[in-house]
C-alpha cells in the first residue's frame, strides 16, 4: 500500500521539481526515459491524494466523469461544455451521488469567478476555494484548487497544507 505523508502537497511539488531539473541537458531519448520512469509513481502519488481528500469530505473518486448538470444526480451527465475552471478535474461521488467536482486550473481565481457564479448560479450549486488557493493536487503551487458542490455541502475539510502551508497562497509559491 502506498504511503502518503503528512505533506502530500509539498512532496508532490518536490517530486516534480526534480523531475523538471533532470530533464536539463539530456536527449530527447533520455528525456523520454526519465519521463516514463517518473510519471508512474508520481500519478499513483496524485491519485491516493485525490483520494484522501475525497475520504476527509466522506468522497469517493468517482469512476468516471460528469458535468456540473450532473451533480446531485445519480447518473452520469456530460453536457458538453467544459468550462475553463474544471482544467484537470476530479469527480468524486457519495451515497451513490454525483457530489463535487475539482477543478486545477492554471491562472488567478479572479480570472474564474464570473463562470463560477454563473455555473453555481444556473445549476443551484456552491463553489469553494482552500484558504492556500494554490495548493492543488495537479501542480501545487500553479494550479487553483477549486470544488465545485451541490448546495448541501457548506463546508470542505481541506487538506491541512490547504489550511496552513502559506507557500501554496500565491501562484508559483
Amino acid at each position: 500500500m502506498l504511503q502518503i505523508s503528512s505533506t502530500p502537497l509539498v512532496d508532490l511539488r518536490s517530486q516534480l521539481v526534480a523531475y523538471s531539473r533532470s530533464l536539463k541537458g539530456k536527449d530527447w531519448d533520455e528525456q523520454q526515459r526519465l519521463a516514463n520512469a517518473f510519471s508512474g509513481p508520481h500519478n499513483e502519488y496524485q491519485r491516493a491524494v485525490e483520494k484522501l481528500f475525497g475520504e476527509l469530505n466522506g468522497w469517493q473518486v468517482a469512476e468516471t466523469s460528469f458535468t456540473p448538470d450532473a451533480l446531485g444526480h445519480v447518473a452520469m451527465q456530460w453536457d458538453a461544455v467544459i468550462r475553463d475552471w474544471m482544467d484537470h478535474y476530479v469527480c468524486y461521488r457519495a451515497n451513490n451521488r454525483n457530489v463535487a467536482i475539482v477543478g486545477q486550473p492554471y491562472g488567478h481565481l479572479d480570472s474564474y469567478r464570473a463562470d463560477l457564479d454563473a455555473c453555481a448560479a444556473g445549476y443551484g450549486l456552491r463553489w469553494h476555494v482552500p484558504p492556500q488557493p494554490y495548493a492543488s493536487i495537479h501542480y501545487p503551487g500553479y494550479t487553483l484548487f477549486i470544488v465545485m458542490t451541490v448546495p448541501a455541502v457548506t463546508t470542505i475539510q481541506w487538506l491541512p497544507e490547504q489550511v496552513h502551508a502559506e507557500q501554496f497562497a500565491v501562484e508559483g509559491g
